[in-house]
């Protein structure tokens, strides 16, 4: 696969980045869907409600936390 091909942290599918939604922490510490190309750290999850879920609620610590290394207990702002 050719192209900007990205990984879901929830299931490990690899796909092109268009296929995922992006989430990430700011410079600033706050946690949101990045519709632009926000800077900080990011992640990308399937779009699929099962991977989303999943990510959020494992076990110990969840996928948001350990890709973002901040608690996934903030509030997600949209920009």
């Amino acid at each position: 696969m050719k192209g900007q091909v990205r990984t879901c942290v929830s299931c490990h599918q690899k796909a092109k980045k268009s296929a995922f939604i992006r989430i990430v922490r700011t410079p600033t510490g706050k946690i949101k869907i990045d519709e632009t190309k926000s800077e900080g750290r990011g992640m990308y999850l399937c779009k699929k409600k099962d991977c989303i879920l999943q990510a959020f609620h494992r076990k110990g610590k969840n996928a948001v936390q350990y890709h973002l290394r901040k608690k996934s207990k903030a509030i997600f702002q949209s920009t």
